[in-house]
């Protein structure tokens, strides 16, 4: 396998292949952004790579790019990366069960309903922070890779919540059902 090639979206769907992942189809998603327009991560990706390989071999750009559309290309560059992680820790997770073992917490599904984002946390079991990655195992036996987008205990916001906290509610970046909580690898 060679790293040396450019980071077209079809290369990178030929390495994550390698390593089981073949389902990329949030590639061309709608990635909409006021620098960049409504357009895909994929189509976003290509224009890197080709305004990159203009650089890289010499030529001077034709246009200077404003400040708003290099912010949005660093926003693509991160959405990207987060989509590539989050394929990798779901990967990881289904190849080896076994070591998705570090919990969160229990999530209690009794607890009024908090919003088809947010959980219920009675005690947290293990320290967590607003944007770290998890794994979220559903009832069903789905695995997802979910971010923390907010927490807060009786009410007041928190940043992290340490090993021991009762009462937390935890915001997840998408809809899961009454998960299992696990740290990422």
């Amino acid at each position: 396998m060679r790293f040396d090639k450019n980071a077209w979206p079809d290369n990178i769907r030929e390495w994550l292949s390698r390593v089981g992942i073949t389902d990329s189809k949030w590639m061309r998603s709608s990635h909409d952004d006021s620098a960049t327009g409504s357009e895909t991560l994929e189509s976003v990706i290509k224009g890197l790579v080709r305004e990159r390989n203009f650089l890289a071999h010499g030529e001077a750009p034709v246009n200077l790019l404003s400040a708003e559309t290099m912010r949005g290309w660093i926003s693509v560059v991160r959405t990207f990366a987060d989509k590539v992680h989050a394929s990798l820790q779901v990967a990881l997770a289904l190849a080896f069960p076994g070591a998705v073992a570090t919990s969160i917490g229990k999530v209690d599904p009794s607890v009024p309903h908090l919003g088809a984002l947010t959980h219920a946390i009675p005690t947290v079991d293990h320290e967590v922070a607003v944007g770290q990655p998890l794994i979220a195992r559903e009832t069903s036996g789905v695995v997802h890779c979910v971010a923390v987008t907010s927490l807060q205990a009786d009410g007041q916001p928190l940043e992290r919540a340490e090993k021991g906290r009762t009462r937390v509610s935890m915001t997840l970046s998408r809809e899961v059902e009454v998960p299992a909580l696990y740290l990422a690898f």
